[in-house]
């Protein structure tokens, strides 16, 4: 392994860039510009010469390498330096003048806080194997295969694999995603001279910090004091979406962000000053984007539209209606779809929608209200972006008419037309419905939001507030706060009222252990032996009026990381059993009317565990009671201080404290925000200077979020970095994928090198995230998986090897798989006759018997 070819593989195109951009900058931009805007952007535009110059290698060659490809950048960042030393750069020079103590304070508070989150996102990086699902089902899974290869080639679908039209030897979910992604993993892999889990993603780490430089940088531009640029750039970094995209790397959507979002940042700075340059550059990076993701091209179509409607409007309106006019006439006429050359279809055909250079989906309707208010209010997905911009929305209202306006305005709009169109109606709106996009694609467009906020409340506390801040204008967000604590609480003792009745309480002893094995230690009940896979402690027989008692606390410890349930029963049958999820170990309080089953009279409590390696559970105690409103208000501490680790969700959507709180704490800090916006305008006769008390308060309840969040993903990065200096980086501490890594090496072994992919199934249905992560361990050797398969439902494919994951959790009475009746069931279905040649408590390999 190689650490300095890495970093060169890195820095030198970054440098490159760099000295072109300057260069060229020098001849057409007329206006100063600051360093740290173009090494931002240089490291973007040396990244998509890379993928360029490697896939042209691939194309040209039909194999990758190091050597000609990092001496054509060297060769390329020679000739750039020189002509960087050749330009006459104009030296950028600041507009604000010397900052006070103060705001002095309030930059190196914001770039600290900042650097925090980016030094947080390095130890996941350095730390933790590839993670998100997608990232190691297709980003890095192609990635993985074409750098065992030594080249750049096309992937099959998995669907095309099982209809039997496979040319390809590997197959992916997701074979024709642009390779931008895939290709800058292979350069790091290729450097390294090894596939390596964690610093395949260094690029991802260098991406992050190249975003904050060039938002910085833009801001400083914009003429922007230190402060507020710094602000931007930690508004930006603290998003907890985009941490989790920046530390769980390996997908598109944070390279998606950088070129888009920076794009959009170019553009909307272009529109308002009216600079060719910035409208250029925002351009060509959004041009860039198209190769990332297909998104890149929805991108590319809505920067068009804000070019337009904002630098020639009226001729844009008139393009606008006639082009309405002649749909309509062609409807009326029923010519509802025509196939244009190069660019291809438009309209509407079959219930399909097609777009030309998009593509065609199916016209469904959806209603996602509850999901954005889910995800873009409740959820701690987004600090309190989203209210922010709405408070921005009204405030443009009370902006002077201009550039700056019209751009932001139409900015939004545009956003929230795409949206729509794209998810309310079209079959896309499944993955919002699910969760899976509804934040992930907005989140390209983070970086011009934030920028256009901060222009924004530049532009109306400098037009609208001419006197300085003062007493009341702080007093504003303080009595804002006050009212919406008071509201809060009297939400809890109206929809949360006391209860009367008996308690009961359980200790370690009185919680009989009837699936697994422990013993008392002390007065904790310690669980060190689970039959497969979980351990169940039941309080036998009791008498429990559910409407009276309504508060569970639970005492437990123990290092065991995996799901804790509560369960109970309210009746005799198997649909009267019942569970929830009681967090991580520790003392808790839970608000047990979160589950509609728990009612009328409970026959039975008890806890469920699941069997997390060698790791132990500590139970101490157990208590039912009845709810008071001193219980909500500390249920609702306990939640909103609740550590919530990664997971492969985290990806779609972050999660800060209980997901089950009774109030939320972006939602109190988003009524805090609207009721000081409220005051302000109520009182703007006395308060001189209401804009700038909106601010304060949106400031500082986004610090207390920030708060939360920062404390929990330090918490997280500790956790990271011990579990996975402590074993083998190369697998995920989820889903028995330690095990799994230790089969696949097995079976490898018994393959050997065969190109001839192997097929695997599912004991169990459920099992599709640990049949995948085989398929990823097994690389080289290709691998087919068929969601949802098992033995019954495979596809009846030849492979000469099958693999069985095993499920480790059985239900009572259920009795492991029997190898050779695997392997007979397996015959049966394939037509062709399979011996059992691994046989371990994780999986089953079979092989074809040879004729």
């Amino acid at each position: 392994m190689d650490i300095l070819k890495l970093m060169l593989s890195l820095l030198l195109p970054w440098m490159g860039a760099y000295f072109w951009l300057a260069a060229i900058e020098s001849r057409l931009n007329p206006q100063p510009a600051h360093k740290l805007r173009q090494l931002g952007y240089a490291f973007l535009l040396g990244m998509a010469g890379v993928n360029g110059l490697l896939l042209a290698q691939s194309w040209l060659l039909g194999y990758i390498s190091f050597g000609l490809p990092i001496g054509i950048i060297g060769l390329v960042s020679l000739s750039g330096g020189v002509a960087f030393i050749k330009s006459r750069r104009l030296a950028f020079q600041p507009h604000n003048g010397r900052p006070s103590t103060f705001y002095a304070v309030l930059f190196w508070v914001f770039a600290g806080w900042a650097a925090v989150h980016l030094a947080l996102v390095a130890i996941e990086v350095l730390h933790r194997p590839v993670f998100p699902w997608d990232a190691w089902q297709t980003w890095m899974y192609r990635s993985k295969a074409w750098f065992y290869l030594g080249n750049v080639v096309p992937l099959d679908s998995a669907v095309a694999w099982e209809q039997g039209k496979a040319t390809a030897t590997y197959n992916t979910f997701g074979a024709a995603y642009p390779k931008f992604v895939s290709v800058i993993a292979l350069w790091a892999a290729t450097a390294l001279g090894q596939w390596h889990e964690q610093l395949i993603n260094f690029p991802t780490l260098f991406c992050g910090v190249a975003l904050a430089l060039a938002f910085y940088g833009h801001c400083r531009e914009a003429e922007l004091p230190r402060w507020s640029s710094a602000l931007g750039v930690y508004l930006l970094v603290s998003i907890p979406l985009i941490g989790s995209h920046l530390a769980l790397a390996g997908q598109a959507d944070i390279w998606q962000t950088s070129f888009t979002g920076l794009g959009f940042v170019a553009l909307l700075w272009g529109i308002v000053r009216g600079a060719r340059w910035h409208k250029a550059l925002g351009l060509m990076l959004i041009v860039l984007g198209i190769a990332v993701k297909n998104e890149g091209m929805v991108w590319f179509m809505v920067a068009l539209a804000l070019l337009a409607v904002t630098t020639r409007p009226r001729l844009s309106a008139i393009i606008t209606l006639a082009l309405v006019t002649m749909a309509s006439l062609a409807w009326v006429s029923g010519i509802h779809y025509v196939d244009l050359p190069v660019i291809g279809g438009l309209g509407i055909n079959n219930d399909r929608i097609y777009v030309p250079m998009i593509g065609n989906y199916r016209l469904m309707e959806f209603s996602l209200s509850d999901a954005y208010w889910a995800n873009f209010y409740e959820s701690s997905t987004w600090h309190l972006l989203w209210s922010m911009v709405v408070i921005c929305i009204l405030g443009l209202f009370a902006m002077p008419r201009g550039p700056l306006r019209h751009a932001v305005a139409s900015l939004f709009l545009l956003l929230v037309a795409t949206q729509l169109a794209i998810f309310s109606f079209t079959e896309q709106g499944l993955w919002a419905k699910n969760w899976t996009a509804i934040n992930r694609l907005p989140m390209h467009m983070v970086p011009a939001l934030i920028f256009g906020l901060l222009l924004s409340a530049r532009e109306l506390s400098s037009y609208r507030e001419a006197n300085k801040a003062n007493k009341r204008t702080w007093a504003v967000p303080a009595v804002g706060l006050v009212l919406a604590v008071l509201i809060a609480g009297f939400y809890l003792a109206s929809q949360y009222p006391a209860t009367n009745g008996h308690s009961r309480s359980f200790d370690a002893r009185q919680l009989a252990i009837v699936v697994g094995g422990g013993q008392i230690i002390g007065n904790a009940g310690v669980v060190t032996r689970f039959d497969g896979g979980i351990a169940v402690l039941s309080s036998g027989g009791v008498h429990i009026n559910a409407d009276q008692a309504k508060i569970l606390k639970l005492d437990t410890g123990g290092e065991n990381r995996l799901e804790r349930r509560f369960f109970w029963r309210n009746g005799p049958g198997e649909e009267d059993l019942h569970s929830i999820d009681t967090g991580a170990p520790g003392e808790k309080t839970i608000n047990l009317d979160v589950s509609p089953n728990w009612t009328g009279t409970v026959t039975e409590i008890g806890l469920l565990f699941h069997e997390d390696e060698d790791r132990k559970v500590e139970v101490r105690s157990l208590k039912i009671c009845t709810r008071t409103l001193l219980d909500m208000l500390s249920l609702t501490l306990q939640d909103w201080t609740t550590m919530s680790h990664w997971s492969q969700k985290s990806i779609n959507y972050v999660s800060a404290g209980s997901e089950s709180s009774p109030i939320k704490l972006p939602l109190l800090m988003a009524g805090w925000l609207l009721i000081t916006a409220l005051l302000a305008g109520l009182l703007r006769q006395v308060n001189t200077s209401p804009f700038t008390s909106i601010i304060i308060c949106a400031i500082s309840a986004w610090l207390i979020l920030d708060l939360r969040w920062s404390i929990n993903i330090i918490q997280q990065a500790d956790d990271t970095r011990r579990y996975y200096s402590t074993h083998r980086n190369v697998h995920l501490d989820i889903a028995q994928d330690h095990e799994l890594l230790e089969f696949t090496e097995q079976a490898a072994n018994f393959i050997g090198g065969s190109n001839k992919p192997v097929l695997i199934v599912n004991e169990r249905e459920y099992l599709n995230l640990q049949a995948l992560r085989t398929k990823y361990h097994l690389l080289p050797i290709p691998a087919h998986v068929r969601k949802d398969s098992t033995i019954d439902t495979m596809p009846k494919i030849l492979a000469d090897n099958v693999i069985i994951v095993r499920s480790l959790i059985l239900a009572p009475g259920e009795t492991p798989l029997v190898a050779e009746t695997a392997a007979r069931q397996v015959s049966s279905r394939l037509n062709r006759v399979y011996t059992v040649v691994l046989d371990t408590e994780n999986g089953i390999l079979l092989a074809a018997k040879l004729n």
